[in-house]
């Protein structure tokens, strides 16, 4: 989850329900799945368990993808990851 709000944030306290709430989801795809896809299950689920009523947007959509160790970037991130945490990454 990204984040999620509802309800009164403010300073002091506030015995009210909210009438509103809001949350953010960051799914990690992996081989093979179609983010559209993924979505669309997202949307049954809810509507087959009572929550038509939850509004969803898309807000960007990324197909999974794999980078082999042995490109040039794979390197890049290695000695800024080594140069960051003063350790060799496990690879």
């Amino acid at each position: 989850m990204s984040g999620f709000l509802s309800g009164y944030t403010g300073d002091g306290a506030k015995t009210v329900l909210p009438a509103r709430a809001k949350a953010k989801l960051d799914m990690r795809l992996v081989a093979d799945q179609d983010p559209f896809k993924v979505y669309e299950a997202l949307r049954g689920f809810l509507d087959a368990n009572g929550f038509e009523d939850i509004e969803t947007e898309l807000l960007g959509a990324q197909y999974p993808s794999w980078t082999s160790s042995d490109a040039p970037i794979a390197g890049v991130v290695a000695e800024a990851f080594e140069e960051l945490y003063g350790q060799e990454p496990v690879i």
